[in-house]
């Protein structure tokens, strides 16, 4: 892995960010399960009311 993206993995790991995915039924474990390999937080809401929360 070149050094550019071990330091922007680093830095998601330590800042443990929560990220809102727009995805499709198909691929939403997976992009979930790929978010927490990398350290952050996935969320996957539909509603705009739960993107507030």
């Amino acid at each position: 892995m070149n050094t550019f993206m071990q330091t922007a993995i680093q830095k998601v790991r330590l800042n443990a960010p929560l990220i809102h995915h727009i995805t499709n039924y198909v691929t939403v474990n997976d992009c979930a399960n790929i978010t927490l390999a990398i350290g952050a937080s996935p969320i996957m809401a539909d509603d705009a009311q739960e993107v507030l929360e």
